[in-house]
């Protein structure tokens, strides 16, 4: 009733939501919220983890506060033995998945959003920890920074920073929940493409966010633990050329926190992974008012010596909003 709203069933909950979303998942559960100039939630999801145990579960709870040219939100997070998006890695340095029993990994957080003018500053700050599994430890500590300028009604330019502390023995993490509506910073240009199958999804572990690009997936990958953490910068720019037609570009470099190797498979061989850089271009043309085309290119170029050292995406998609 009013400011307070409770519901029953399936829940969407983004915390976090700055840095895109720290606690990130789509389940079946309870929630309250109350809205306000001083807002209120908390939320308790069930979580059938591929048909595992019963007593997986989601908890969370959000103070927020908000004014005229700001907004700002403390949030707190636990996940018991639901961890669907933690890869380990085998001897061979294939994947696999960390086993889940003892799990008990808990987020605190802050984000804020400031505006002034025509600057708009964001930033992030999440730790985690706990026990990722009955053997491992789980840590996170990451910060991410956006200030960015409307220098014309038509174009707007943008930097970002990303900070992620790496580990070789512990376990990172950088998300609670299923990641359900994903995050893909680097390569986000403005379509609606950037969050399909031509991303990296979250850089904060840089080794992690690269395997599945065919960077580190056939070849190589990371052996042992990502856990890779990073330190990088993006810059970003969006052009509206007209009414109906929108250009965006983006360029990051990144490189991890913590020294890691890659492992070529076929050989055994570590080969030293130092930086990685990701370029980003789309354009979006509106054919009616619900109706738009849209393209994007991703390149990413990564320094190692290796057989397979980039990789080239991209898609085209026609998008109707109902």
């Amino acid at each position: 009733m009013g400011n307070s709203h409770f519901r029953a069933g399936q829940q969407f909950v983004l915390y976090g939501a700055v840095g895109g979303g720290v606690i990130n998942t789509q389940s079946n559960g309870i929630r309250y919220d109350y809205n306000g100039d001083i807002s209120f939630s908390n939320f308790l999801l069930l979580v059938d983890n591929n048909g595992t145990s019963a007593d997986n579960f989601l908890y969370g709870a959000n103070v927020g506060s908000k004014g005229d040219n700001y907004k700002a939100n403390l949030y707190f997070g636990l996940q018991n033995n639901s961890h669907p998006g933690v890869i380990d890695w085998d001897a061979a340095g294939g994947p696999k998945k960390l086993d889940d029993d003892g799990e008990q990994v808990y987020v605190i957080g802050i984000d804020t959003v400031y505006t002034m003018d025509a600057f708009t500053i964001k930033g992030e700050f999440d730790y985690f920890a706990g026990d990722a599994s009955e053997d491992v430890d789980a840590y996170g500590t990451q910060l991410f920074v956006d200030v960015s300028m409307a220098a014309s009604e038509t174009f707007t330019v943008g930097a970002q920073g990303y900070y992620a502390l790496g580990d070789d023995e512990d376990r990172q993490y950088t998300v609670l929940g299923d990641d359900f509506n994903s995050y893909d910073p680097l390569f986000d240009v403005g379509t609606s493409l950037s969050n399909e199958a031509i991303n990296v999804n979250r850089p904060f572990d840089l080794g992690k966010a690269l395997y599945g690009t065919g960077i580190g997936k056939e070849e190589y990958t990371l052996g042992g633990s990502t856990s890779t953490g990073v330190i990088g910068g993006r810059l970003y720019a969006q052009y509206k050329a007209s009414d109906d037609l929108n250009f965006g570009a983006s360029f990051a470099y990144m490189t991890p926190e913590e020294d890691k190797n890659m492992r070529e498979i076929s050989t055994g061989k570590d080969l030293k992974f130092d930086s990685a850089m990701f370029y980003g271009f789309g354009a979006t043309y509106a054919l009616m008012a619900n109706t738009s085309i849209q393209a994007q290119v991703n390149y990413i170029d990564v320094d190692i010596k290796a057989k397979t050292d980039s990789a080239l995406m991209g898609g085209v998609g026609l998008f109707v909003n109902f």
